[in-house]
């Protein structure tokens, strides 16, 4: 295996991870609540679609 795919397989890896940590923190924010809690808070909501933004953006980086 060349050096370049290593690196990218590293790397690979890296956006795998951040795309884990975020699933694992929406489970986490959004646990025992229904979706009109979920609605009526805010915080709630902003941590969820920070979480969905790094999801899609480790994603497109993983399509390359």
């Amino acid at each position: 295996m060349r050096m370049h795919e290593m690196v990218f397989m590293r790397e690979y890896r890296l956006f795998l991870t951040d795309i884990v940590e975020a699933i694992d923190e929406i489970e986490d924010f959004t646990s025992g609540m229904d979706f009109t809690e979920f609605l009526n808070d805010r915080k709630t909501q902003k941590a969820v679609v920070k979480n969905i933004k790094i999801i899609g953006e480790a994603g497109y980086e993983c399509a390359g």
